[in-house]
């Protein structure tokens, strides 16, 4: 007998669960995007200090080619993309100070300001990973944009007492596949370097 969950289920919406269960796939080191295999890897930044997981075929580009940071005024650091695949991953190491005890609250600051920032944005989740490495907190918008919505996923670390922000940005058309990759990417980040906080 089917379960009541999936009876329940319309044929638009069996489509789409199917859909997700077939691309996003998952192996250790790998997941299937548009009917490609991407792997994935542990990529050394900020002189070996963190790691963060990102597709093996990202690069990094100059900053200012795009995906400015939640501030507009400020560029990241590190930006990194493929022309094959369709979102970016910008890191920035700031002077903002803020320690790793308060990482947590960093998401009640930055929430009120979303709508200022990004006009008309909805905020879709908020959660903080403890770790014993240093927590990282995430803060999940959707925007409009031009050529369509915009995703963000924005994630906030800290080490040094300085507050590190991410941001893994896409299109919202592929929320579907790219949302629980850009949120597994943002909970990977971690410090590999004991820093003072």
């Amino acid at each position: 007998m089917e379960p009541v969950q999936n009876s329940l289920l319309n044929p638009k919406q069996q489509w789409r669960k199917a859909q997700r269960k077939r691309t996003g796939e998952k192996s250790a080191s790998a997941v299937f995007l548009w009917g490609r295999r991407v792997v994935f890897e542990e990529r050394a930044i900020f002189q070996n200090d963190a790691v963060i997981r990102m597709p093996k075929e990202f690069a990094e580009r100059a900053p200012e080619e795009g995906n400015p940071l939640f501030w507009a005024s400020t560029q990241p650091q590190h930006l990194f993309s493929s022309s094959r695949l369709h979102f970016t991953l910008a890191l920035s190491w700031t002077f903002n100070r803020i320690s790793n005890e308060n990482i947590a609250d960093i998401t009640k600051v930055v929430r009120p300001l979303v709508p200022r920032i990004f006009p008309e944005s909805i905020v879709l989740r908020e959660e903080t990973f403890p770790k014993e490495e240093g927590s990282v907190s995430v803060l999940y918008i959707a925007s409009p944009a031009a050529g369509g919505a915009r995703g963000n996923v924005l994630f906030f670390a800290s080490a040094e007492n300085r507050l590190l922000m991410g941001n893994i940005a896409f299109s919202m058309q592929d929320a579907d596949r790219l949302e629980p990759i850009a949120l597994e990417m943002a909970r990977s980040f971690r410090w590999t370097r004991k820093h003072r906080s």
